[in-house]
């Protein structure tokens, strides 16, 4: 099936334009979704920002699509690090201030990058990543901290590394009519674990796998 595929791979959007052709690619796929959702930003340099800071969330919250815990972010890092202490305020770096390549530890480098989002939704001091309404960017954000919250992660994020804004966003995201009722649902992927794709329990993902496959 793959081998039919535009680039050999998933995700696929199969039939996208009505005429039978298949759109391949995350980035791609996401992007032709949210401008036809209207989730794309309101305008033609709004679009341009949302662009620009998905681009940045995906090298570095999502590891260039390579996985979901690497090198640029890993929530096991952050774990690791909160259970040893071993962040504190003063060992938090900037991301504009690292080197591309650098000796930082993938908890520095994972906390840097939340920074960067952090500081955004301070300068724009809306609620949202870009302009006064929800983007696509927002979305993703969205799900990477509704991660790092889960109860064996790092709930307390927001105060224990000062990320206030962070820590608003997803709690006033999360009571979203349509989010609220989302992350409560069948219709959510449910959380797995790698080696394996092995189901795990989470927030408002407490049924067990035999609940999804029935139903």
């Amino acid at each position: 099936l793959k081998l039919k595929m535009p680039l050999g791979k998933v995700p696929v959007l199969r039939n996208f334009d009505g005429r039978g052709n298949d759109l391949s690619n995350e980035i791609a796929i996401t992007q032709f979704l949210a401008t036809k959702l209207g989730l794309a930003g309101n305008s033609d340099e709004e679009a341009a920002l949302v662009n620009m800071l998905y681009t940045q969330f995906f090298c570095t919250l999502r590891n260039n699509g390579l996985s979901h815990d690497g090198d640029q972010y890993s929530v096991k890092s952050l774990v690791e690090a909160a259970k040893m202490n071993q962040l504190d305020l003063s060992s938090r770096r900037r991301y504009q201030e690292m080197h591309r390549v650098n000796n930082w530890t993938r908890a520095e480098r994972s906390l840097a990058a939340l920074g960067v989002f952090e500081e955004q939704l301070i300068e724009t001091g809306s609620g949202y990543l870009v302009g006064d309404t929800i983007s696509y960017v927002d979305l993703a954000l969205f799900n990477i901290l509704f991660e790092l919250a889960e109860p064996e992660n790092v709930p307390d994020f927001s105060s224990r590394w000062n990320l206030p804004a962070l820590g608003e966003f997803l709690e006033r995201l999360e009571q979203r009519a349509g989010i609220y009722s989302y992350v409560r649902s069948l219709r959510r992927i449910p959380r797995y674990e790698r080696p394996g794709y092995v189901y795990c329990e989470g927030k408002h993902c407490s049924r067990q796998l035999e609940d999804y496959s029935t139903r």
